[in-house]
């Protein structure tokens, strides 16, 4: 396997592009690839696509790819991606759906500077340059602005105050599979909880989750037992990202505190999978 340039993420004005049977398919927010008429980019003629196999998604400004439960799996440069996970992209990358080749590119300026990554080692924290964001200061008045607007009730204007920073936050730890600083990991915490609650949408807890497995960070015990007690009232069944979670951050060497933390989610993945 070759080696990787880098993460590669948007400017302004740039557009990441899918290539697919020789037409370019601009992602503008999310795609879902499938052999479904419903699907935003279906694809017929390939008898080992599902009907909604993967979701590629901007996060941010990054590009990420999600396999949806597919049959035959998403394989990215020749490594298969883990279900419902997001996985990172870049441009020039090789994505194989069934038997379809996806090529990604980006339109517009990149920004390109990060350290180079070889995709053969072992998964390690890979250092990269801090993307451009709120800082804790400004991160603070932020927090107090959402912290108003939920106080009123007012969970639509939370959720348009909160909504890009937290977006661009969780691709940035999906991207570095790193908390950059404690107020990042606090911030993202805080209120993907807060608004999946108040949103009562699953979609917030999903990031939640995400941005946890990709910096293997185990999850406050406090924020655990918030999960325990309202998560089955938002969402049921099968729920991947816990799932995913669960099994990376399981390892024999977590101290006591931490194996209890995950013993709790274990039961609560349970627990939505009886609903």
């Amino acid at each position: 396997m070759s080696k990787r340039a880098g993460q590669v993420t948007l400017r302004p004005g740039g557009l990441f592009q899918l290539l697919v049977n020789g037409t370019q398919h601009p992602v503008q927010r999310q795609t879902i690839v499938g052999r479904g008429h419903d699907a935003d980019l279906p694809i017929d003629n390939d008898p080992r696509i599902s009907r909604a196999h993967a979701s590629f998604e901007v996060v941010g400004a990054a590009l990420v790819v999600r396999d949806l439960d597919s049959a035959n799996g998403v394989f990215v440069n020749g490594e298969r991606v883990g279900e419902r996970a997001p996985h990172p992209l870049q441009a020039g990358d090789v994505v194989i759906i069934g038997d379809t080749r996806v090529e990604v590119s980006l339109t517009g300026p990149p920004i390109s500077d990060v350290v180079p990554r070889d995709r053969r080692s072992a998964p390690t924290v890979t250092k990269m340059a801090a993307p451009t964001g709120p800082s804790a200061a400004a991160l603070g008045v932020l927090s107090n602005l959402i912290d108003k607007a939920l106080s009123l009730g007012e969970v639509d204007e939370a959720l348009r105050i909160a909504q890009p920073a937290l977006h661009r936050h969780v691709a940035a730890v999906i991207v570095t599979r790193q908390f950059s600083s404690d107020v990042q990991r606090e911030f993202i915490t805080k209120y993907c909880v807060r608004l999946g609650f108040a949103a009562r949408t699953v979609t917030w807890f999903e990031q939640l989750l995400d941005a946890h497995a990709a910096a293997k960070s185990i999850l406050p015990a406090d924020v655990v037992d918030q999960l325990y007690t309202g998560l089955p009232s938002v969402t049921s069944g099968n729920f991947k990202s816990l799932q995913n979670y669960l099994e990376t951050i399981s390892s024999p060497n977590l101290s006591p505190a931490d194996q209890f933390v995950l013993r709790r989610l274990t039961g609560l993945l349970a627990q939505l999978r009886m609903q």
